[in-house]
């Protein structure tokens, strides 16, 4: 029988770094995206010659509330769990019996973010 547990850990390594890599690439892309709408603007009110007040400038910095991102990522981290549950109910004999519990306790970490998040989604809007 082949073994193949020294490739695990380099592979791991390199699925663990290139998404680090792409997560890094996204927020430099949205930096530098919204670093020239705002560059851009500025340059179209100087050319316009219209003064330039407070009110505008804070129009044009200010973020834009993102209304659904706890409903979304709450309801990602609580499918992660269900994942977990149902990985963890498949081994259902004797021998891997820890192994399920442990895939339960895996599980119950991001299901219970994702409830919370959930219970901050719904909140927020009944106090808005």
């Amino acid at each position: 029988m082949i073994e193949n547990k020294p490739i695990i850990v380099p592979l791991a390594l390199f699925i663990f770094i290139s998404i680090v890599v792409i997560i890094a690439i996204i927020l430099i892309y949205k930096y530098f995206n919204k670093r020239l709408s705002l560059k851009v603007a500025i340059e179209v009110l100087k050319n316009n010659d219209k003064e330039m007040d407070r009110s505008l400038l804070e129009l044009l910095v200010k973020e834009k509330p993102k209304l659904n991102f706890d409903l979304r990522v709450g309801i990602l981290c609580i499918v992660i769990a269900f994942v977990f549950f149902i990985l963890g109910f498949s081994l259902d004999s004797d021998e891997y019996r820890s192994v399920q519990l442990s895939l339960y306790g895996v599980g119950l970490f991001p299901g219970l973010i994702g409830l919370t998040l959930l219970c901050f989604h719904f909140l927020k809007i009944k106090n808005t």
